[in-house]
């Protein structure tokens, strides 16, 4: 099993269940040492735009003081960690550097789902079908690496939702993503969050099988996010299982530390 977790959400992104203490109770059981919450980062958008799958501006203080409240009384059975789960979105970049700041966010992971802005682009696991998007995808995957904002690439292998087969384009994409990765030293994430899903409605989505191939062998280092949108999910042995035998099998270099903001 693995001791630590930094990918967790809370029912403000608005498709995650439970309280955010509920999540904290579960990790105890399950025996981690270090649980770190990582929820959909608001953007204070330009436009009227109210995001579907992430918290609003409004909602944030409340999210931080709740975590700081969590790991004070739990400081003696678990390590929780205040983070947040990023896109790259360059034209308010400025915004989200003032909030990590001013809440002492400690880390953040980049989660590629839209290019730029969701106000104006759709969500890169349903359109990379499209070479457009595709190439965006990958161009703002390594200019996230680039940027030195993030601990880690949250499912880098997200764009495999979108095909059916891991064709010339998935090859060629994913060495780019693992040779950008080996160059900054940034670890890519074995995202078990999807496994049941995937398992449940027999469909092919990440973790991607073919892309972790080549990042063993580009000698990749992977770290396990349980992407966990349920309490229930941090106390489920079986997809944790599965995939430690085959990164294991793989022979990827794995950690469980990562780099904080302050």
């Amino acid at each position: 099993m693995i001791e630590n977790n930094y990918h967790t959400h809370t029912y403000r992104c608005k498709h995650a269940s439970g309280s955010d203490e509920d999540y904290v109770k579960a990790a105890i059981k399950a025996g981690f040492k270090t649980l770190g919450f990582a929820d959909h980062t608001p953007w204070n958008f330009d436009s009227s735009f109210v995001s579907t799958m992430r918290m609003e501006p409004k909602e944030l203080p409340g999210y931080i003081q709740s975590i700081r409240r969590l790991q004070k009384k739990y400081k003696n059975q678990i390590n929780i960690k205040l983070g947040l789960e990023c896109e790259l979105y360059t034209r308010y970049l400025d915004w989200l550097k003032e909030i990590v700041k001013e809440y002492q966010v400690e880390y953040l992971i980049f989660g590629n789902h839209f290019y730029e802005t969701e106000e104006h682009y759709p969500y890169f696991g349903s359109n990379c079908d499209s070479q457009e998007y595709f190439d965006l995808y990958v161009e703002s995957t390594i200019k996230a690496m680039e940027s030195d904002l993030f601990s880690y690439i949250a499912h880098p292998d997200l764009f495999m939702r979108s095909f059916n087969s891991f064709n010339k384009s998935c090859v060629e994409a994913t060495r780019k993503i693992c040779k950008a990765a080996n160059k900054h030293q940034i670890p890519l994430e074995y995202n078990i969050g999807y496994m049941k899903h995937n398992e449940q409605h027999n469909i092919k989505s990440f973790p991607c099988d073919e892309f972790w191939q080549i990042a063993a062998d580009e000698k990749c280092i992977t770290i396990i996010g349980y992407d966990a949108h349920t309490p229930e999910a941090l106390t489920e042995k079986r997809y944790i299982t599965k995939a430690l035998q085959r990164i294991n099998q793989l022979g990827l270099k794995r950690t469980e530390q990562i780099n904080f903001l302050h």
